[in-house]
């Protein structure tokens, strides 16, 4: 399995967050194909949901923890965070990704953040 170097990169000065869900089965496979081909790098971060992470050997879901605890789940199926120097770079590298994602899946949340003054980063 291979290590993601953009979990723990400092904040980068623009992102773009993706959050997807599947409504097939044939998209979910075709999601999965189209993630597993996605060059890993620190401008990258894929989270997957438990309705993907059962389907990796070696992975598993967050365990349910008692409220008030946040378990950190994504609520899709698959989240990309999409890190950059600029909102352009970010932006352009949003729609590549939409625009290669299989016929049922449906994008949940689509989201611009910068870093802003001392390097706080603002998502919405």
């Amino acid at each position: 399995m291979q290590s993601q170097p953009g979990i723990l990169a400092p904040c980068s000065a623009s992102a773009h967050y993706l959050t997807l869900k599947f409504t097939s089965v044939h998209a979910r496979s075709a999601l999965m194909d189209l993630l597993a081909d996605q060059e890993i790098d620190n401008r990258i971060v894929v989270g997957l949901g438990p309705r993907l992470a059962t389907k990796v050997p070696g992975l598993r879901p967050f365990p349910v923890l008692p409220e008030p605890h946040a378990t950190g789940e994504s609520q899709g199926d698959a989240w990309l965070y999409l890190r950059g120097a600029d909102p352009g770079e970010t932006l352009l590298a949003a729609q590549a990704w939409l625009s290669r994602l299989p016929p049922n899946v449906v994008i949940l949340e689509n989201l611009a953040a910068l870093q802003y003054g001392s390097g706080r980063e603002l998502s919405g």
